[in-house]
């Protein structure tokens, strides 16, 4: 069920089993001590909130065979510096890493079609992104607080941009390519 080590916060590391195909909502939430986690290969399901508030979590290897990652699963991980998207993921969810000021690059797989709302908000040090073809729509604030996000490459075909860069005070460079992007209200609003 959910939350099942809700709350453990002095556990340092931990060693799933193989057998896990799924970690339930909010699996890890508030685990601030964990630094290190070894997720297992067949692993296809990772629940929202599972890893929301591990403040001391550095890095995370997600194996290539997850297919979805719910909203706000690594929300507040303050100290998160490296971790992959899976190429099997098409939609990466709302908040996914809202506030992990130490983030500082993100590969976005092809394959990926939408970046839902505030899925990096916060995220201080990105300072480039390559946004693949397959991208038609990122979502309100998507990258919105980026205060390093220097330059964006579009590779998309054809793209919606929603409110999706606010506040990233040091965007100077954007790269459309040659799709086709409809621009809506506020999307580089508050960008020097």
């Amino acid at each position: 069920g959910s939350s099942v080590f809700r709350g453990c916060t002095g556990l340092k590391d931990i060693q799933l089993s193989s057998s896990i195909k799924a970690l339930p909502e909010r699996a890890f939430m508030g685990w601030t001590n964990l630094e290190s986690l070894l997720l297992p290969d067949g692993l296809k399901d990772i629940g929202r909130e599972a890893f929301q508030d591990c403040s001391s979590l550095i890095s995370l290897s997600i194996p290539e065979g997850v297919e979805s990652i719910g909203y706000q699963a690594f929300q507040e991980c303050k100290s998160l510096k490296s971790i992959n998207i899976p190429a099997k993921v098409d939609t990466i969810q709302a908040c996914l890493f809202r506030n992990c000021p130490a983030l500082a690059e993100i590969a976005i797989p092809a394959g990926v079609t939408t970046i839902m709302e505030s899925a990096f908000e916060g995220c201080r040090l990105l300072q480039t992104l390559q946004i693949p073809k397959t991208v038609n729509k990122i979502c309100d604030n998507a990258f919105g607080g980026c205060d390093e996000l220097t330059s964006v490459t579009f590779e998309s075909e054809s793209l919606v941009l929603q409110g999706a860069f606010k506040d990233c005070l040091k965007l100077v460079t954007v790269d459309w390519g040659e799709g086709s992007i409809k621009l809506e209200t506020g999307v580089f609003e508050n960008c020097v």
